[in-house]
């Protein structure tokens, strides 16, 4: 990492493991922030990292992981490959000496994720499981207000995510560790660790969850009610419900541009709408997901910790990374121990 100048912050250099949509997205995010330099990109095969970089002007493309993860002129590697490679690819940057940014979910179960969080503190890494949401000023803001107890106690959070996905990834994937985890991450920063989880599901033929609710309950006798699923289109909203008001925060909700904060919706009172504009994408190169613009926050709260030295970040901590996927596992023990459903 460059030295800071007097006319601005030092400048992070990035690698990009990974070609796919979110690696699209991400790297045009990452071309927009100041001090930022994205030098290498990593893929499988020549091809498909010649085709990227040409596409963002990469000055370095690897023709495998293990050589960008070698890459030395690097300080962080955002890892965007299959969700099922990301423990893998986590290690091997973490053991070049890489620090790291990975795309959720970091693993498929919370032991392999462990893994990953021993092995950067091992070696004095920073590590951060991608969960944007956490960047996003919507949500800081709603932090904001709860800290401040602008509604009261927390009593209730409600979120849902029905994504209609194609046939295939809801029968081999399952829908918790693609679109769950945001229901259970955003009830985790509110409310922490359930004390307690009970769960049902609808199974595919292959026993992967194609629908899931779960209710959980905290130890300040707060409750959650969750809901995730890949056979239909949900509002995917959530509702932070206090004792003195409730924070709505619309669709969509992982990746918010405004949050609705109302004192006391019992008198119909008028809740007062506080609103962000995304940052603007500059590359003109399409962008793949909703609100994509968003993970400018993600990549830019990555620069500051760097910056400032930190080994992981205090939006996203590691361990609480690792409870989640905790929560995930505990949802996916009840509904699969049950079998899949009748047809």
């Amino acid at each position: 990492m460059s030295s800071a100048s007097d006319s601005g912050p030092r400048s992070v250099t990035w690698g990009i493991l990974g070609t796919g949509g979110i690696a699209n997205d991400f790297t045009a995010m990452l071309r927009s922030l100041p001090a930022t330099v994205v030098r290498a990109v990593g893929s499988r095969s020549a091809a498909t990292a010649d085709a990227f970089a040409d596409r963002f002007d990469i000055p370095v493309r690897h023709a495998s992981y293990e050589a960008l993860a070698g890459d030395d002129r690097l300080d962080v590697i955002y890892i965007a490959s299959p969700s099922t490679s990301h423990v893998e690819h986590s290690l091997l940057c973490l053991d070049h000496g890489r620090h790291v940014l990975c795309e959720k979910t970091m693993a498929q179960d919370a032991t392999s994720a462990r893994q990953v969080v021993d092995c950067a503190r091992r070696k004095r890494l920073f590590f951060m499981q991608a969960l944007w949401t956490r960047c996003f000023p919507a949500i800081r803001k709603a932090r904001q207000l709860l800290d401040g107890k602008q509604i009261g106690q927390v009593k209730l959070v409600q979120a849902d995510f029905h994504q209609r996905y194609t046939p295939t990834s809801a029968l081999e994937d399952g829908c918790m560790l693609e679109v769950g985890i945001y229901p259970v991450a955003l009830a985790s920063m509110i409310l922490g660790r359930a004390e307690s989880i009970q769960a049902c599901a609808h199974l595919s033929p292959q026993g992967a969850e194609i629908q899931v609710s779960f209710l959980g309950r905290y130890p300040s006798g707060s409750m959650a009610v969750l809901s995730a699923g890949f056979d239909a289109c949900s509002a995917r909203q959530a509702t932070i419900v206090g004792t003195q008001g409730l924070i709505r925060i619309g669709f969509p909700f992982w990746c918010p541009t405004e949050i609705e904060v109302c004192p006391d919706p019992l008198t119909g009172s008028d809740g007062q709408v506080h609103r962000f504009e995304l940052p603007e994408n500059r590359t003109g190169i399409a962008l793949n997901f909703v609100n994509s613009q968003g993970l400018a926050y993600e990549a830019e709260e990555v620069n500051r910790c760097l910056r400032a030295g930190l080994l992981e970040s205090e939006v996203i901590p590691n361990d609480e990374s690792v409870q989640i996927i905790e929560t995930v596992e505990q949802v996916l023990a009840q509904v699969r121990r049950k079998g899949p459903a009748s047809p």
